[in-house]
């Protein structure tokens, strides 16, 4: 199934995605099944606790079913008031995301002594291993953004940030996607809300099982940790954590505790992100709502509290998202002042979207 490769020309390729080729041995640490709060206070005290020239380190494992919000979303605004199941915060970027037993999660924590290039490039070299499984396993892959796409579905996602002058960027192999309970989990305004991000995700994503049997974990691993050394260098030894590991640890749980409790200040614009080019966002102004579809920065589908006939929106999708176009377009069937406020509206909804 694994195909031979020919490593004598790993350094050049290396140096073109950033990484510092090195073909050394890393540390492969395996937590198994955890809590939600252990998992991710694992990767945040493992960073905390490297020094600038340790050996990087990647950790492998899963997490019980939860709700995972992006360091600057408050779980208030994002989430129905009580859900079935648990919420943390991560400190890595991106929106919320469902993380449960059947995604297989891989973080690397790699020290700045590893690193030669810009956060904006780490997922380029972080991701190419898994394009590079998913490739072994007969799933014809491509990375988009900071995803992993099958045809024009996102079956993969990755996060990462600065810790402790480490790079940490996390990302998974999903087995099945539970969109059923990631959409009960949402806040949603109104029931068209919830219908409409579940036809967005259903439409914009995928998981392993919806194309072949997904392998066991043995195998992915094996196949993974193949692709670690044929693309990065890196060969993979089991390991453990170190006492002042698990201290850090210890420190990060109770930390992430705090960070949980407190809330943050909330955006104005309602966002979920459904792939690299697709997000839903909702906006209230008043008594009058927004609701947005975009697609690389097109609408594809538009509603609203202003009542405007489904041949009006639709001409909608074909207008570059820019005020003026949008208020030219408006203004052929609305009063001046009212096409200008709903142009403003549609353009900082759609804009704030992808900041």
């Amino acid at each position: 199934m694994i195909n031979s490769t020919n490593l004598t020309n790993l350094n050049s390729s290396l140096r073109a995605f950033g990484a510092v080729p090195s073909d050394i041995s890393v540390r492969w640490i395996d937590i198994g099944l955890s809590s939600p709060e252990l998992f991710h206070a694992s990767y945040v005290g493992l960073a905390h606790a490297q020094a600038r020239d340790a050996e990087p380190v990647i950790l492998w494992g899963r997490a019980t079913a939860h709700v995972c919000l992006g360091a600057s979303q408050s779980a208030a605004d994002e989430l129905e008031p009580e859900i079935a199941f648990p919420v943390c915060r991560r400190p890595l970027g991106g929106g919320t995301v469902w993380l449960d037993e059947t995604q297989y999660c891989f973080i690397y924590i790699v020290p700045q002594a590893h690193l030669c290039s810009a956060p904006r490039t780490w997922g380029e070299w972080a991701l190419a291993p898994a394009l590079g499984t998913y490739h072994d396993f007969d799933l014809l892959v491509r990375r988009v953004d900071q995803d992993i796409w099958l045809h024009q579905q996102k079956i993969g996602g990755s996060g990462s940030a600065t810790v402790n002058q480490c790079a940490v960027i996390a990302g998974s192999f999903m087995m099945h996607f539970a969109a059923d309970s990631f959409v009960s989990c949402v806040r949603a305004s109104c029931p068209g809300f919830r219908k409409r991000l579940a036809s967005a995700l259903k439409e914009g994503m995928t998981d392993w099982a919806s194309h072949q049997t997904p392998p066991n974990e043995q195998d992915l691993k094996q196949v993974f940790q193949h692709n670690i050394l044929r693309e990065l260098g890196w060969y993979c030894r089991d390991g453990n954590f170190f006492p002042h590991e698990l201290a850090a640890i210890e420190a990060a749980v109770l930390e992430l505790r705090e960070d949980d409790a407190e809330d943050v200040v909330r955006p104005k614009v309602r966002r979920v992100k459904i792939n690299a080019h697709t997000y839903l966002c909702e906006r209230y102004f008043g008594k009058q709502w927004l609701r947005v579809l975009t697609d690389r920065d097109r609408i594809s589908s538009l509603e609203a509290s202003l009542n405007l006939s489904p041949q009006i929106v639709c001409g909608l999708y074909d207008v570059p998202v820019e005020k003026a176009h949008l208020r030219a377009y408006l203004s052929q069937y609305l009063h001046q002042e009212s096409a200008s406020c709903w142009a403003e509206r549609i353009y900082d909804t759609v804009r704030v979207s992808h900041g």
